[in-house]
Parts: C-alpha cells; sequence; structure tokens
C-alpha cells in the first residue's frame, strides 16, 4: 500500500486567512497549489453583524430577544446570501493563477475583484510578461462587461520599465495615478526596505475602477 497522502502545512498565510473567517467569508478556497506555494489573493466579504436586544425586566432578570434580532447599520457587512462569487482559472497560466470576485454587494451593486497575475520566471521573463498581458486583458473585459460599478485590486506583478506601461483604458481607471499622481507608489521597494535584496522597485500591486454610481476619493498605500 502506499502511505497516505500528506496534507500540506498551511502557510501563514493561509492560517491568517481561516482565522479571520469568523468575520469574513471567503469568496473562494484557496487551491491546494495557492496553499503549497503560500501566496495567493483572496476576497473576502465582512460578515453582517447582529445585535441582540436585551431590557431589564422588573424583577431585575435581563432578557434577550433572539427572534427580534436587529442589525446595526454602523457594524456594516453583507448578510450570508445577499451577494455572490466567482472564481476562474486562466487557461494560460503555468502557476494556477486566477480571477476571483464577489458582486451584487449592496446597493448601487458593487464588485470587488482580485487576482494574482502570473510571476516573474527569470529563465523567460518575456513569456511571463504576455501571460501578465493575456490575464489583465481577460480580466478587464471580464469584469468590465458584466458590472457598472467594480473595482479590481491585486498583485499584478507589473513592472512598467520591464512591461511597458499597463494598458488600461477607459472606462477603466487606475485608482492611484488618479488621487495621488505626485506619489511613484511603489508597493515593492527594496531600497526602502533593508530586509529586500538587490535595488528592485516597483509599482507591482495595483487598483482599477470602473465606477458609474461611486466615485474614488480616497487610496492608501503600503511598501513592502
Amino acid at each position: 500500500r502506499r502511505p497516505p497522502r500528506s496534507t500540506p502545512k498551511p502557510s501563514s498565510a493561509a492560517s491568517d486567512v481561516y482565522k479571520r473567517q469568523e468575520k469574513y467569508s471567503l469568496c473562494a478556497q484557496p487551491s491546494e497549489m495557492e496553499l503549497q506555494c503560500g501566496y495567493f489573493c483572496v476576497v473576502m466579504v465582512k460578515k453582517k453583524e447582529t445585535v441582540r436586544k436585551t431590557r431589564i425586566e422588573k424583577d431585575g432578570n435581563i432578557a434577550r430577544d433572539d427572534e427580534k434580532c436587529e442589525t446595526s447599520t454602523e457594524l456594516g457587512g453583507f448578510a450570508q446570501g445577499s451577494w455572490k462569487a466567482h472564481k476562474s482559472t486562466f487557461a494560460s497560466s503555468i502557476m494556477g493563477r486566477n480571477l476571483q470576485y464577489a458582486y451584487d454587494l449592496g446597493f448601487p451593486r458593487l464588485c470587488v475583484a482580485t487576482s494574482h497575475l502570473e510571476s516573474w520566471i527569470m529563465e523567460n521573463p518575456q513569456l511571463m510578461a504576455e501571460k501578465r498581458k493575456q490575464q489583465l486583458k481577460q480580466s478587464l473585459e471580464h469584469l468590465g462587461g458584466r458590472f457598472e460599478d467594480v473595482i479590481f485590486i491585486g498583485d499584478m506583478n507589473w513592472n512598467d520599465s520591464k512591461d511597458g506601461l499597463c494598458p488600461i483604458e477607459q472606462p477603466w481607471e487606475d485608482a492611484w495615478m488618479k488621487l495621488r499622481p505626485e506619489s511613484d507608489g511603489y508597493s515593492y521597494d527594496a531600497k526602502r526596505n533593508t530586509m529586500l535584496r538587490g535595488n528592485l522597485y516597483a509599482r507591482f500591486d495595483r487598483a482599477f475602477a470602473k465606477l458609474k454610481n461611486f466615485e474614488l476619493q480616497s487610496i492608501q498605500g503600503k511598501w513592502i
């Protein structure tokens, strides 16, 4: 007999995701390949929290009106079943990369999407660059053709100096360039982060938006 197949130990990133599932719902579970690699993107939707009414009766006892639970609008979040999810793997990917999103969020309906586009492989960087371009184009066409309001954020692995300018066209907008054009917005900076080797700096991570009923107001970023 062959020994039982061992289950890969979840990475710290995966463990953190599962811990957050008490307050958030996963758009889609990470694949076995993603868990083994230890890095991946996910969409997490905050769960609707409920507040149970409590009252003190004449005898001093505290009563909870379980059947009259009301949701506090201040807590935010979305009720289970009020939104939908999608996940599909890019046919061109050799790394199991995918596009996933949650949609029908609130009203007007909003879609929030993410992806981790093909990474760099130094043996054939041109091939990986072409795959990234295909995956980005496919994602923008897929999302833009289905939703009026959509935010697409993720690790695009996009380096303008190597890949060329990101092919974003109206009605899509690069949120960082629109709101903070004076800042380089590097999300990877080996010069500032002494834990990284080399001198590479780039805005690998991007945030794109196609909005009809919403507007971009602010954006924040952190480099690693």
